[in-house]
């Protein structure tokens, strides 16, 4: 949690948030800023500063070709 207090941005990727989770919560008390990565909307969408409706994985492959890093090949 000490990690999720102190945290500029924090990425959530491919989760609904459904589940009682106070780590986004802390991020945005302390003046962070929230990315949500999901197919489903969330409760936490009017908070977040990105909210993109995609594959996690799909996501994570465009911004590694978006920053220029090196695409591992999983499949």
């Amino acid at each position: 949690w000490v990690a999720a207090a102190t945290a500029d941005l924090m990425i959530v990727l491919g989760s609904s948030l459904s589940v009682e989770t106070t780590l986004p919560g802390y991020t945005l008390e302390n003046g962070g800023r929230l990315v949500i990565v999901n197919l489903q909307p969330t409760h936490l969408d009017d908070q977040a500063a990105l909210v993109v409706h995609a594959r996690s994985d799909d996501f994570v492959a465009d911004l590694q070709v978006a920053l220029e890093l090196p695409v591992c090949a999983t499949r």
